[in-house]
């Protein structure tokens, strides 16, 4: 697979796995329903997140075209991260919960529509077919038993 269909394939899981998730309120405060789904969401985000910024924005950054939607890029992964930690530290109170996890839905949806509508194609365009699958190849590699970190991101 080239590197456009693994993140398609990334972002397709992400969306499936959030829909699995919701907050509900018990005695000791909120809690997550579908804990199962957001630790492999979150796991799943970690790994896109890592692949993306160690591997396809540095593709996209050197084109005028793609640099302010890579920047843009970086700033919801930023913002997707912290969510996640936020929610990893329940119990909060049940509204506070349900805004934060609503916040993250709508910014990785947003992220998924504008990243597969603009920046996909424009690799496509951009980037020759070997570019592509050489990044998808590597892209495979950091995803299959690598130890993927997120540190020394750009923010």
């Amino acid at each position: 697979m080239n590197a456009v269909e693994i993140l398609r394939a990334d972002h397709k899981e992400a969306l499936a796995l959030i829909e699995q998730i919701d907050v509900v309120e018990d005695k000791s405060g909120a809690v997550l329903v579908g804990i199962d789904s957001f630790n492999k969401l979150k796991d799943a985000l970690k790994i896109n997140i890592a692949i993306k910024e160690h591997l396809f924005y540095p593709a996209m950054e050197g084109f005028n075209e793609t640099r302010p939607l890579i920047r843009e890029a970086y700033s919801e992964h930023y913002t997707i991260d912290q969510l996640l930690n936020q929610l990893s530290t329940l119990p909060w109170s049940e509204g506070d919960a349900q805004g934060k996890l609503d916040e993250l839905k709508t910014t990785i949806r947003r992220h998924v529509e504008k990243t597969e509508s603009l920046v996909f194609p424009a690799a496509e365009r951009l980037l020759s077919i070997s570019d592509l699958e050489e990044l998808g190849r590597r892209m495979e590699q950091m995803k299959s038993g690598r130890t993927v970190t997120a540190s020394g991101r750009k923010k």
